[in-house]
């Protein structure tokens, strides 16, 4: 149940194998949320993150965990647009082999 509240790195993926919670403030060097992938602890595992920038954010869509291991998977098949403070809650399916979204959670 860690917390990431800063984070830098140009390929816009993240590591969730011990957290449970994603804080993306405005603390964050890079300033324009992009997210590509999230490296999961396993199948199953339930992750929120919270968009803090003022502007939201994008989560790239991604065709199938081939083309990109630990992506997202939209129903879509469109990126999907963060609001401000908002907490998303995403499931990463061990059938698919990437996060799906379950709601925005507040």
């Amino acid at each position: 149940n860690k917390t990431v509240t800063d984070y830098e790195d140009a390929t816009f993926h993240l590591d969730a194998r011990n957290h449970q919670f994603i804080e993306i403030s405005a603390k964050w060097t890079v300033k324009q949320l992009e997210l590509r992938q999230i490296t999961p602890a396993g199948p199953g595992q339930i992750l929120y993150l919270h968009c803090g920038f003022a502007n939201g954010g994008t989560i790239k869509h991604t065709a199938n965990a081939k083309t990109l291991t630990n992506s997202f998977y939209f129903a879509n098949g469109r990126d999907y647009t963060m609001r401000a403070n908002t907490i998303y809650q995403f499931i990463f399916s061990g059938v698919k082999g990437q996060w799906m979204t379950m709601q925005a959670a507040i």
